[in-house]
């Protein structure tokens, strides 16, 4: 039953205008916001559906499903309220007609077809990410803005995930239960058809049969009753579309499969598909015609392979290494993406992008942005181009995963960031046990679509590989995974998956060399792991020189070495020798340049240790340690001024970036400024998780400034929990310092010594040692460890 005399009244702060439509869960109605004069659409449900809780709890997981979201080609859900007996949900009103009015009056130029669906891919693709499926997705619930930009709506149907709170789920479990169909007959899948439960691909057959009736003014589906239309659904395929080019009867074969596991696994694939193809069509014009004639049997031997589908295909555009006469320098590989979004593999998905950026930055020949600058791309809405903008990277290698059993199935593309052009692109469908093979031709191919020219050795260093065992990889992969993440506890749990790996191939030298990264981490200063630098030092440097008895060319575990030799060892000449090593070996490695800079700072070796940090800030000018480093450069050169002006511009960058904030306070506090100094001293425990470092400094800057009994009380607590766990000798008397109790600082000292406590290495050029300078039992210390 339609409600009657609504335009007029107010709903909320809403003022309704006039109905604009009815459909089964309810009606719209154009309705204004006169605190923001602005037109909203009111979708309405009716009385009578209203008191049936189960279609109220649909409205309602609608709201929920749909306001979660928030993308270009979704539309936006601003209020979700009621109102005495009424329920509305206040979202964006579209000025412009549905996709169904549009198909009405004809089929669409393919290119527009084309462009539409695959800017609904991308909606879809943001809504699965976020645990949303649509479940009626078709030309109807897709609007065109006056401008043609297409919008979703209607999450009318929408499923709700793991996310969902458990009231939902049982609300979902018998709107779904076996027997009852959500949908609209001609575009719902077959599972969908046969009322069994529907994933996210119910949606990728859906977009299948939007694309079909888009490009050829027919319907996918159609017969003389719905029942009628769900037997076709189940059991017939679409006639092929007439004239349409080869890729894309593939395309809308592939998106309409009956079996969800042949379909495409994720809406972001297919729309990556669906813009390769747009190129492909736009290419031919932009050509003269000599081009066209000189180049058609090469265009038509890469048609055939898209045709027949080769296990193995690439498709390789011509590419060039230069954009406007200036040279493609920097390449980005970002984490792959999962082609669904049920079954990501986190570890496989970096570690993958992690062997190739391995591979490609040992030919020498371009710039590869680290591992540790591309982790936080792993989002599977991340678009590429912009990622590569931000990275400041020439070109961009994106690619999905899934793995299935034993197999393995890769899509692959090499984009250039200026002006988004495809430089190669590539499929791969291979056993998981011949990833290692996947790998080096990726890299093969990306070398030649840049035109890198590789001699023997080169070739040789990018396709090595360091084990034959796929589990122990893996096992090697998720170390890795957890060990950028840099926690106290994934660092850990690092460790242990190398252990693991090791086990597996006790030959695996690049486990080994994890495994010395790991305890090189847990014997750090700034995780504060509570463990002896005794008990974890010489176990990295253990498992770096057994990574170098199997292969000393690895540049990793030669760094490993330099760093255990100096933090422990304190075997200056021997650690530098290590760095210049791994330097040699890996000299796109932006650590090596950022740990062999803070060794030449340590040693007062300030103008080398600036070239070090200026290389390693081009090699990846996002980290916020390398960002920081020009900082604590000028910080240990005594000029405050530039250095203060150097931690602002890096917590500009990096706001919870919490070093960052105590290095600035060290400025402040040898200015004297000392509220500055608090304040953001203050900052920085709370940000780097309380670790000992922050708490001692900020303890230090209180006693200096005279609020002795807040220093006093940090000095306490840091010395009750050395009793427990190990704490840093050096940081209690830097607190000792502070409250100008110097023989306590010297005693402490004197057990950082024995301990072979890494904050050591800084006695020698840090300023906040300055006021112990003229202490004779201070320069005995200093001719003792250096």
């Amino acid at each position: 039953m339609a409600r009657i005399g609504l335009e007029g009244t107010k709903l909320g702060r809403f003022e309704v205008l006039s109905l604009l439509g009815r459909g089964g869960m309810g009606e719209v109605y154009d309705a204004v916001d006169p605190s923001l004069g602005r037109h909203v659409a009111l979708k309405i449900l009716p009385p009578d559906l209203a008191a049936d809780q189960r279609r109220l709890a649909r409205f309602i997981q609608e709201a929920r499903a749909a306001s979660a979201l928030n993308h270009p080609n979704l539309v936006s859900i601003y209020e979700i309220g009621s109102q005495d007996d009424v329920h509305f949900i206040a979202m964006e009103k579209i000025d412009g007609s549905t996709l169904a009015a549009t198909l009405s009056r004809d089929k669409l130029p393919l290119r527009r077809a084309l462009d539409i669906v695959a800017q609904v891919g991308d909606a879809i693709a943001a809504a699965h990410a976020a645990g949303i499926t649509h479940r009626d997705l078709k030309p109807a619930n897709i609007m065109l803005s006056s401008g043609g930009h297409p919008k979703v709506l209607d999450f009318g149907l929408a499923k709700l995930r793991e996310a969902e709170t458990s009231e939902s789920a049982a609300t979902d479990v018998r709107m779904t239960q076996s027997g009852v169909i959500l949908g609209t007959a001609g575009y719902m899948s077959p599972e969908q058809a046969l009322g069994k439960p529907a994933d996210h691909r119910a949606d990728i057959f859906s977009l299948g049969c939007i694309l079909y009736e888009a490009v050829s003014g027919q319907r996918a589906f159609v017969a003389g009753s719905s029942i009628d239309t769900l037997h076709k659904v189940i059991n017939d395929d679409p006639a092929p579309i007439r004239d349409a080019p080869p890729e894309l009867q593939r395309i809308v074969r592939k998106a309409m499969a009956k079996d969800p596991n042949a379909r495409y696994q994720s809406a972001r694939e297919m729309a990556i598909d669906l813009r390769d193809l747009m190129r492909q069509i736009e290419t031919p014009s932009r050509r003269s015609i000599r081009p066209i004639l000189i180049g058609a049997t090469v265009a038509a031997i890469a048609i055939a392979a898209i045709v027949i589908g080769v296990r193995r295909s690439d498709v390789q555009p011509v590419a060039d290494r230069q954009v406007a006469g200036v040279p493609l320098r920097t390449l980005a590989v970002l984490p792959f993406k999962p082609m669904s979004p049920d079954a990501r593999d986190p570890y496989l998905e970096l570690g993958i992008a992690d062997t190739l950026i391995t591979k490609l930055s040992s030919t020498g020949q371009i710039i590869v942005r680290p591992t540790s600058a591309v982790r936080k791309y792993m989002e599977i809405d991340q678009d590429p181009v912009a990622a590569g903008r931000e990275l400041k990277a020439d070109t961009v290698l994106d690619g999905s995963i899934q793995r299935l059993a034993d197999r393995i199935r890769v899509t692959v593309r090499l984009v250039r960031v200026s002006d988004s052009r495809p430089l190669w692109a590539g499929q791969y469908d291979d056993k998981f046990t011949d990833l290692f093979a996947l790998e080096d031709s990726m890299t093969q191919k990306v070398a030649a679509a840049l035109a890198l020219k590789l001699s023997n050795e080169q070739q040789q260093r990018s396709a090595k590989h360091y084990t034959d065992d796929s589990e122990a990889y893996d096992l090697y992969l998720r170390g890795r995974y957890y060990l950028t993440k840099s926690t106290l506890d994934d660092t850990r749990k690092g460790i242990e998956y190398f252990k693991l790996a090791i086990d597996k191939d006790p030959r695996y030298a690049l486990a080994y060399s994890g495994l010395a990264d790991g305890y090189i981490l847990l014997g750090q200063p700034f995780i504060a792991s509570g463990a002896r630098p005794k008990d974890i030092l010489p176990r990295a440097k253990a498992a770096a020189i057994k990574a170098l008895e199997i292969d000393d060319s690895l540049g990793q575990a030669h760094f490993s070495l330099g760093h255990a030799m100096e933090l422990y060892d304190w075997d200056w000449a021997g650690a530098e020798r290590e760095f210049k090593r791994a330097i040699e070996l890996t000299p796109q490695y932006p650590w090596a340049h950022f740990w062999y800079a803070e060794y030449l700072r340590a040693m007062g070796r300030l103008e080398d240790s600036l070239a070090e940090t200026t290389r390693g800030k081009q090699l990846d000018p996002l980290d916020p340690w390398i960002d920081s480093e020009l900082g604590y450069h000028f910080m240990v050169a005594r000029q405050y001024d530039r250095a203060i002006a150097e931690f602002q511009k890096a917590i500009a960058a990096n706001p919870s970036f919490g070093a960052a904030y105590g290095g600035l306070g060290w400025c402040y506090e040898k200015k004297k400024m000392y509220p500055e100094a608090i304040a953001a001293m203050e900052k920085e425990p709370t940000l780097s998780g309380g670790n000992d470092s922050a708490l001692s400094s900020l303890g230090h800057v209180y006693a200096v400034s005279g609020r002795r009994s807040e220093a006093q009380k940090i000095l306490s607590d840091l010395q009750k929990r050395s009793k427990r766990v190990y704490v840093s000798p050096c940081l209690i008397a830097y607190m000792h310092l502070g409250l100008g109790d110097a023989d306590q600082a010297i005693a402490w000292l004197e057990k950082g010594y024995e301990e072979r406590d890494p904050w050591m290495i800084w006695l020698k050029s840090a300023p906040q040692w300055d006021d112990l300078r003229s202490d004779k039992r201070f320069q005995d210390l200093l001719r003792r460890i250096f």
